[in-house]
């Protein structure tokens, strides 16, 4: 469960773009709730790293993202969501990164 990740300023892949993202308090109670229902912990605020999200993701039955998400119009396999950006990375989680991953969730309504 991830909720409300922290983002100062959002930079985009080869171009000079910026973009700074409201908090989402609203997504982090959500994740909290979630979590609680599932038995687990959330990752939240500035813990929500692409690293530690994407490390995790491969051993998640469920994975519920509350967090902004990024449409690329142009190649939809470059729309993301938006993680905490980090020294090594712009915190964007991209659909074609999130498709290379082998995940074993459980599909359900």
């Amino acid at each position: 469960m991830v909720g409300n990740p922290s983002q100062a300023q959002l930079g985009f892949v080869n171009t000079a773009l910026s973009y700074a993202l409201s908090a989402l308090p609203g997504a982090e109670k959500e994740a909290r709730r979630v979590a609680d229902l599932l038995g687990t912990d959330a990752i939240l605020g500035s813990t929500a790293t692409k690293a530690l999200v994407q490390a995790q993701m491969p051993e998640a039955r469920i994975i519920h993202l509350a967090a902004h998400g990024l449409l690329d119009e142009e190649r939809g396999l470059g729309s993301a969501i938006a993680l905490v950006p980090t020294e090594t990375d712009n915190g964007l989680l991209t659909a074609a990164e999130i498709i290379e991953l082998s995940l074993r969730l459980s599909w359900w309504c």
